[in-house]
């Protein structure tokens, strides 16, 4: 067989297992700050909102890996790698797969929380002047993992057995991501080598195959942020769409929507959950909270929510 279907085969099946490591370990508790509207849309449509990631807070989200790579050749590959004649060529290959990347049809959709219940620069993105109130939804990470991925209606192209969501906590530092990324070269390295160890391991079938490293790098940077936004001490839970006209080709009867937000159209998908995997709610320093905490249980209770689930207030002594 060809070199192609050997490296496919047994790269998707190391980059599997490492992105199963790194990204679907053990479940925790996770807090999703939003507004009070927001909350009641939840609770109301009983999904959450995913964002194309090129329209968050983080302006290099998505391409911050590839920039990662590209300003940090030099570490990946050492001047006795095999690969080491060629860093010229792959560093022009990365720079062509981030002009095309933004308009790239393999979408990835995000939707953020936090590791933290009580993050008192987190509750300043949802309460400003005391115009605007903040709350946190407390889930268990694996069990709503586990729940949107059940209730996703997939097309007929798709097995029902494939699971969409990747869910993980952010690596912020730098040193750590370049080490996960070292280890897809060494692999692609390792597994083109033993197929061909007396020619370039960058000739032109060769550099066709990294592009699917490329891939999977991308897609284990779907995790990957900068250092100054270590203080929201992020989890996410991300789907990665085949995107045809508006329309997802996994997805049954479901298409992309816009929302305007920031001077600009945010593309997103509603996904949908079980609400008891709603463990808590919290609310932010403004609230009165011996005064809403009846009210927010009976709004709960109207929606169906369990009353097992905790009501708790903010410790943050601030003053608005």
């Amino acid at each position: 067989m060809s070199i192609e279907y050997y490296f496919m085969d047994d790269f998707c099946k190391m980059s599997n297992g490492w992105l199963k490591e790194l990204y679907n370990s053990e479940s925790k508790m996770i807090y999703h700050y939003t507004s009070q509207d927001v909350l009641l849309s939840i609770l109301r449509n009983q999904s959450l909102r995913f964002s194309d990631r090129f329209y968050l807070n983080d302006k290099t989200e998505g391409i911050y890996t590839l920039n990662l790579v590209i300003d940090n050749l030099d570490e990946i590959i050492s001047d006795d790698s095999r690969l080491a004649p060629n860093k010229d060529r792959i560093k022009n290959d990365c720079q062509d797969y981030l002009k095309d990347f933004k308009d790239d049809r393999y979408k990835v959709y995000q939707c953020s929380f936090s590791l933290d219940n009580d993050c008192l620069p987190m509750w300043n993105y949802y309460t400003k002047n005391n115009e605007l109130q903040g709350v946190n939804i407390g889930f268990n990470s694996d069990e709503l993992a586990k729940s949107i991925d059940k209730k996703i209606q997939r097309s007929d192209r798709v097995d029902e057995g494939q699971r969409f969501v990747l869910g993980g906590t952010v690596v912020y530092d730098k040193a750590k991501q370049i080490e996960i990324i070292k280890g897809y070269v060494a692999e692609y390295e390792r597994l083109v080598g033993r197929e061909t160890p007396d020619i370039p391991l960058y000739n032109r079938k060769a550099a066709k195959l990294f592009k699917r490293v490329l891939d999977r790098i991308v897609l284990a940077g779907t995790f990957f942020k900068a250092d100054c936004f270590s203080f929201e001490h992020e989890y996410r839970l991300a789907v990665s769409l085949y995107n045809e006209g508006g329309t997802f080709e996994a997805l049954k009867d479901k298409k992309v929507e816009y929302i305007s937000r920031n001077n600009f159209y945010m593309p997103y998908i509603d996904l949908s959950f079980d609400l008891p995997c709603i463990k808590s709610i919290a609310l932010s320093p403004t609230y009165n909270f011996e005064n809403m905490k009846d009210n927010v249980q009976a709004m709960l209770r109207s929606f169906g929510v369990s009353d097992d689930v905790e009501i708790v207030q903010s410790q943050i002594p601030v003053r608005y």
